[in-house]
């Protein structure tokens, strides 16, 4: 029997230390404290957890991802677009746009649209990446959802960058 998961602190703070270990994604805030857990589902790609709730992945269906929350509501789509990156799309209409933009000068990382920014370490960028949050993220009230997705999408990023280096 499995012993339950630490619960999670909430986010205020940046930046995150965001690392993937045994296929389990984790955001630590600057205290040491885990704010974001992402672990592989069943059924779905991939389950986030934050404080503030639990998102499900569905799997890719033509470079398309649903986002559903505890209730089984859309709260976002992932388009993924060959290279160029993905855009996250709200029901708002909003869209955030995921890629790695002109970061290749400057070593491993990516950008989350105008909202957060993920830096790997130049030495051993394998091991974790900090991902920067600004104060307009976290002033959302979507911040959770937004945090959760950033950590999920920039660990993808950063680890095909990574592979590519190789």
């Amino acid at each position: 029997m499995s012993e339950p998961a630490p619960s999670l602190a909430p986010i205020g703070s940046s930046p995150l230390k965001v690392r993937k270990k045994n296929r389990i994604l984790t955001a630590d805030d600057p205290s040491g404290a885990t704010v974001v857990r992402g672990t592989p589902g069943q059924d779905v790609a991939a389950v986030l957890e934050t404080a503030g709730g639990t998102w499900r992945i569905q799997s890719r269906v033509d470079d398309v991802r649903q986002v559903y929350d505890r209730n089984g509501l859309t709260v976002a789509t992932l388009r993924h677009k060959t290279m160029r990156g993905t855009d996250v799309e709200l029901p708002s209409g909003e869209s955030i746009h995921v890629t790695t933009g002109n970061l290749q000068l400057f070593g491993i990382g990516c950008k989350v649209g105008d909202l957060a920014s993920a830096r790997a370490p130049f030495l051993a960028p394998q091991r974790y990446f900090k991902l920067a949050l600004n104060d307009a993220l976290l002033g959302r009230a979507d911040r959770d959802l937004l945090v959760a997705l950033s950590a999920y999408l920039t660990e993808i990023v950063v680890s095909a960058q990574v592979s590519a280096q190789n």
